[in-house]
C-alpha cells in the first residue's frame, strides 16, 4: 500500500490502481468515512474504466460494514452525484473515477461540500491507516 499523504492531497485521494489504491485501502477509505463523518446514508457513484467499479465496491463494503446505508450508482459524474445526495437525503457522496489506471476519489458531506486537507481528508487518512473503526453491530444495505 502507498504512503498515504502522498495520495491525500489537494482535495482529492489520487494514485495509481493496484500500486497505491487498491481493495484493501478502498474498503478502509469507506469504514473511515463512516466514522468520521458520521453518515448514515452515502451515495456513492463512478465514472471511467472499469478500475472504478472495483474500487467504488469495495468503498461499499466499507461502508455497509460500518452500519451505513448505500445507494449505489451507475456511471456518473459530480453534478449527478449532488443531485442525488440531495433527491436521497444523503448525509455524504463519493465519486470513484478511474481514467488511465489512474484512480481519484472525491468526498463529499452533507450539502455536498468536498473535503480537503483541512475539513476531514486528513482525519479520514489517519482512521485508515491506523486502522482505528468503531465495531457496527447492525450492517447497512445497498439500494
Amino acid at each position: 500500500m502507498a504512503e498515504l499523504n502522498k495520495i491525500f492531497k489537494d482535495g482529492k485521494i489520487k494514485g495509481q490502481f493496484s500500486e497505491e489504491i487498491n481493495e484493501e485501502l478502498a474498503e478502509k477509505i469507506g469504514r473511515a468515512t463512516v466514522c468520521f463523518l458520521n453518515c448514515k446514508k452515502v451515495a456513492v457513484g463512478k465514472r471511467g474504466e472499469k478500475e472504478a467499479g472495483k474500487i467504488a465496491n469495495a468503498i461499499i463494503e466499507g461502508l455497509i460494514s460500518q452500519g451505513a446505508n448505500v445507494k449505489k450508482m451507475s456511471e456518473t459524474d459530480t453534478v449527478a452525484l449532488y443531485k442525488e445526495m440531495g433527491i436521497s437525503g444523503a448525509d455524504a457522496g463519493i465519486l470513484v473515477s478511474a481514467e488511465q489506471s489512474v484512480i481519484t476519489i472525491e468526498i463529499l458531506k452533507k450539502d455536498a461540500e468536498p473535503l480537503d486537507e483541512e475539513n476531514g481528508l486528513k482525519e479520514i487518512r489517519v482512521l485508515a491507516e491506523k486502522g482505528l473503526f468503531t465495531e457496527c453491530e447492525e450492517k447497512g444495505t445497498v439500494e
